[in-house]
């Protein structure tokens, strides 16, 4: 695209064609991540890793008969900044301007050149290294002298390697047994419409039953409900209610699509609980969003109880369905839930508070940097299910 203006609309084209959306830094990919729902591709972006700083210092020596000046940088994160700096027998940075405000909203194009600009008309810095194509573009256009961090073949080779195993591991929960749960909206009335479930079964391929207490059951794959919920149009017959549930097994798949049919009640649209308990909530413009399995009373409590929105509850349960729950650092959780690891940090210090996130250990070998702490995270604690909220 010309202009990162373009990007919402871009994405939206690409939603219909694309598992993944890989974006080339983290503010395109923040604007296609507030479209919010109306996506249904996995979002990712590239980040800027310490290699990207490696290459670009290198250049910058090759270029200066082996002096860096005195730089400031922006979107890498400070630590990762230092220990680069280490490596290589520099002094830090004058200055690291991270991205994120105290409001976790990216901070503006103009503001960040607004940053540069007084460090180096300040005389603390003569260099400015960017990973923002606008910002380098802004600051050239004021004379301002300025080196971009491009991504290196191995940065985005390794990007695009992850977003193929994304594509990959929905390939593979396409199998996985899902169950769609259908009664009738109002009571008394169990046998009106029958042949239309019939039809709409052939339509999931899948066969049709009658449970025991009179719902009337479909068994089929994720991959076929999938695609009905990324159509927008699920085609319930009328004058039914529905729950879609999705699980290792065809029981645990019932289990979650009766949980899923309690959740669709008027004014909640459908629900379909996923094998993790995790809920996507469709609602009638056909619009997809991630939820917390519940949002009753007891629910919003215990959000509240670990010192986090429940919407980013919601958020960390899905990022961590892309991780080992069991064993990640916090730089792995900042790539997956899309923030600077310092915001990722945060956000376990509040899980490790509130007893769901404990540390395993560290990862690293002598020499090769500081130590990285490897956490675990109970997900069973982090959106507890239904019975062990209720009182």
């Amino acid at each position: 695209y010309a202009s990162i203006d373009e990007v919402p609309a871009i994405a939206r084209d690409l939603d219909g064609l694309c598992r993944v959306l890989l974006f080339t830094g983290r503010a395109p990919y923040a604007m296609a991540l507030a479209l919010g729902p109306s996506l249904h591709a996995t979002l990712d972006f590239v980040p800027h890793s310490a290699i990207d700083l490696y290459r670009t210092l290198a250049l910058v020596m090759r270029s200066s008969g082996g002096i860096v000046p005195a730089f400031v940088v922006d979107t890498i994160d400070r630590s990762v900044v230092e220990e680069v700096c280490q490596d290589l027998g520099l002094d830090a940075p004058v200055q690291v301007l991270s991205l994120d405000t105290a409001t976790g909203a990216l901070r503006d194009t103009d503001e960040v050149i607004g940053s540069h600009v007084a460090a180096q008309r300040s005389g603390r810095a003569v260099l400015s290294l960017t990973c923002l194509g606008a910002v380098g573009q802004g600051l050239l256009e004021l004379g301002i002298p300025v080196r971009g961090i491009e991504h290196t073949r191995s940065t985005l080779h390794h990007a695009i390697t992850r977003a193929s195993l994304t594509v990959r591991k929905y390939e593979a929960e396409g199998s996985k047994a899902s169950v769609v749960l259908l009664r009738p909206a109002k009571s008394g009335r169990s046998s009106v419409g029958v042949p239309d479930l019939e039809g709409y079964a052939q339509r999931l391929r899948g066969a049709l039953r009658r449970t025991p207490d009179g719902i009337w059951c479909i068994h089929t794959t994720y991959g076929v409900l999938e695609a009905l919920l990324r159509s927008g149009d699920t085609g319930i017959p009328s004058d039914w209610a529905a729950g879609f549930g999705v699980g290792a097994t065809p029981a645990d798949a019932e289990d979650n699509a009766r949980r899923a049919l309690q959740l669709s009640r008027p004014g909640r649209g459908l629900a379909t609980v996923l094998a993790d308990g995790s809920v996507i909530g469709i609602e009638a413009q056909g619009a997809m969003s991630y939820r917390l399995r519940e949002t009753d009373d007891q629910m919003l409590a215990h959000a509240r109880g670990v010192g986090l929105r429940s919407l980013t509850l919601a958020r960390l349960a899905v990022a961590l369905r892309d991780l080992d729950a069991e064993s990640f650092t916090v730089s792995e959780l900042a790539q997956a839930y899309g923030v600077e690891p310092r915001s990722a940090l945060r956000l376990l210090s509040r899980l490790e508070h509130a007893g769901i996130a404990t540390v395993r250990g560290v990862d690293g070998s002598p020499g090769a940097g500081r130590p990285r702490r490897v956490y675990r995270v109970d997900l069973d604690r982090l959106v507890p299910s239904r019975s062990e909220t209720s009182p």
